[in-house]
């Protein structure tokens, strides 16, 4: 059978690796575990034909719980508790992730979408040149879960592939009106007034450069978007120029927050310092949108265009996982049980496992119900009862028969006692 291996470095060797052989070390602990500890052979899967090596899945949980700081049994077991995992969902998680891996290699050519050979040297050669030698280059794909050039070329074949998939659902999904108008009720109903903002962030031991780069923006010799890509510690928004979006649909801190109210379009604050340094920080579009929206008429353009992009975004990722779940159904995938002695298989008696949780929230909604149901039955009779003895007595009337009273001597506070 042919086999596949680990796409721990999917598209390229990590960015760490470039930069030199003792960067990329495998991480090793000072209890010994490592991402090779308790390899126990065998094969997790098939994919019409193709393993899907066990040792590959140990290595992957292995790195994540060197990752976690989960080492000891008990941690690890914690720390799969409040993950919401055991060990048995944690391996099918990853298995079904490496499963997916293999459909694309092997059906991504049916969509135009396959790895071509140019494609996958470019890339090898890209990352080739970068070490000196050849026991450098062989080192550093070692250190990345490689043992030949060969497997660093089969995970190219999925990541290429893999994103050639995601352009092509991308590039047909349909922003349908009706899931627009839908995000956009729910986004953005009862917002009033909106800012979409950009921000340059410093550590707060830097409030010199602070204001010698806002001054340098109050004068107008330095970009906004160029001074956020070249100075902001925030590097999640300096790449697009320090934009962070709309208030409506982000939580900022106070501070952030309140300086933000006080400005208009292209309006620019002085230095603002929050609990993350110190913030310069610009407007770049206000909208106000009512309460309620009912047509999409109602949304601002530069609201709708957001929306119709992320509508689209999640119909792409929704196509491209039936897609993958359609191959699934017609390939021949066979999944072995997970070993008893991979070392990640823990003891999780201490703790309820989510399947547990999930049969403890059942069974208490089954008796909850059960008990509202025998509660109404109790009242229904209790009804019935009354209305039968109120019939007997109503008939009992009707036919003359006198009321029965206490026999002489008998106190009547039964009687009222019972009509009480």
């Amino acid at each position: 059978m042919k086999k596949i291996f680990r796409y721990g470095a999917a598209l390229a060797i990590s960015a760490v690796c470039v930069l030199g052989i003792a960067g990329c070390a495998e991480t090793t602990s000072e209890k010994g575990l490592t991402p090779d500890t308790g390899l126990t052979g065998g094969v997790a899967a098939t994919v019409n034909g193709t393993e899907i090596p066990e040792d590959d899945i140990t290595r992957n949980i292995n790195s994540l719980r060197l990752n976690a700081s989960a080492e000891d049994d008990d941690a690890w077991a914690k720390y799969l508790n409040q993950m919401g995992y055991t060990p048995s969902s944690l391996r099918e998680y990853f298995l079904d992730s490496m499963i997916d891996q293999q459909l694309v290699i092997q059906f991504a050519d049916d969509e135009g979408c396959g790895a071509t050979d140019e494609e996958i040297q470019g890339q090898v050669d890209k990352m080739r040149q970068n070490y000196s030698s050849d026991e450098a280059w062989q080192e550093a794909l070692e250190n990345s879960g490689f043992e030949t050039e060969d497997d660093y070329r089969e995970a190219l074949k999925y990541s290429i592939g893999n994103e050639k998939l995601k352009e092509k659902f991308a590039n047909e999904a349909v922003a349908d009106d009706a899931k627009v108008l839908e995000q956009a009720q729910s986004q953005y109903n009862g917002k009033g007034t909106m800012r979409r903002s950009s921000h340059i962030l410093f550590a707060e031991s830097d409030q010199a450069k602070a204001q010698e780069v806002l001054g340098q923006l109050q004068a107008g010799t330095l970009d906004f978007a160029e001074a956020a890509k070249e100075y902001s510690t925030d590097t999640g928004s300096a790449e697009n120029g320090g934009d962070v979006g709309w208030d409506g649909t982000n939580s900022f801190v106070e501070a952030y927050q309140t300086a933000l109210d006080g400005l208009q379009v292209g309006e620019m604050t002085d230095l603002v310092q929050s609990d993350y340094g110190w913030h310069i920080i610009k407007c770049t579009d206000m909208v106000t949108v009512p309460d309620e929206i009912t047509d999409l008429s109602q949304v601002p353009d530069s609201l709708l265009v957001d929306i119709r992009a992320s509508v689209k975004e999640t119909q792409a990722s929704e196509d491209l996982s039936a897609w993958k779940k359609s191959k699934r159904e017609s390939s021949d995938v066979v999944i072995n049980d997970m070993p008893e002695n991979v070392p990640y298989n823990v003891d999780m008696s201490a703790y309820e496992t989510p399947e547990e949780e999930k049969a403890t929230d059942e069974a208490a909604e089954e008796n909850l119900v059960e008990d509202v149901e025998n509660t109404e039955n109790a009242v229904d009779s209790a009804e019935a009862a009354t209305n039968e003895a109120g019939n007997d007595a109503g008939a009992a009337d009707a036919s003359g028969a006198a009321p029965e009273q206490p026999a002489e001597g008998e106190s009547s506070a039964a009687t009222e006692g019972g009509a009480q």
